[in-house]
């Protein structure tokens, strides 16, 4: 793709030392986390933390790209004005996400339907049902920071969780209960605020992935690069073409 190439003048300036930096560095860490993210997305698991409230696994691209290479970053994507570009929308609409997540978190946690459901399924004879008492739930958080747990299981659409989880009786049984609450009246319209915003990044992560891919594609035949040196990574000896 013509696009996706930098102009002669630069082009000229690249040799195979800069493109194996680019590939270690820069372009496959990319690459493998927005791959992960994909799943993620297509799931619909926004791995938003409460504390200290932001999306965990979903953040912005620099973030995948060891700081001391931010440098090598920075010169490949003024080098490629497309990746530039798809990297800074990737990045305003994770920026998007965390913020709607955020204000979901907030709905639901202060929301009478989980304060009821909370009640609810905590009571005596529920946990006596469930053979567990709430310390051996929560352990020594306060019920805010119970609402605040539960809050941030339905906001990331968490599945079933495994038996190491001190909280997955209580979710486990109760799941659908839980996750109903984001059809409520009261929640849904930023539910739904959620939703969009995650199907505008999981569009945008093909077109993002697929273009990284182009990119390293051509700069490895044109360089006589390999996208992966496996065998230097493995042997701990320096990666040079």
């Amino acid at each position: 793709m013509q696009e996706l190439k930098p102009s002669k003048k630069k082009r000229r300036r690249v040799g195979h030392h800069i493109v194996r930096a680019w590939f270690d560095t820069v372009i496959n860490p990319l690459l493998e986390s927005f791959e992960q993210n994909q799943k993620l997305l297509i799931e619909k698991r926004w791995t938003w933390r409460f504390r200290p409230g932001y999306l965990e696994a979903l953040q912005p691209a620099r973030s995948y790209v060891e700081e001391e290479a931010w440098p090598n970053l920075e010169q490949f994507t003024d080098l490629y004005p497309n990746i530039r570009n798809k990297i800074k929308e990737h990045d305003g609409k994770v920026s998007v996400l965390q913020d709607t997540c955020g204000r979901l978190f907030k709905t639901v946690s202060a929301s009478q339907e989980l304060a009821d459901l909370y009640r609810r399924v905590t009571s005596p004879q529920a946990l006596s049902e469930l053979g567990v008492s709430l310390q051996h739930l929560f352990g020594a958080f306060t019920e805010p920071d119970h609402i605040a747990i539960l809050s941030e299981y339905v906001v990331n659409n968490t599945g079933f969780l495994p038996s190491y989880y001190a909280t997955s009786p209580l979710w486990n049984k109760h799941r659908g209960e839980f996750l109903a609450i984001l059809d409520k009246p009261s929640i849904q319209g930023e539910f739904r605020k959620v939703l969009e915003a995650g199907e505008a990044l999981a569009e945008l992560m093909p077109r993002l992935i697929c273009e990284l891919k182009d990119v390293r594609s051509d700069l490895s035949l044109q360089h006589d690069v390999p996208p992966y040196a496996a065998s230097a990574a493995k042997s701990g000896e320096p990666l040079t073409a």
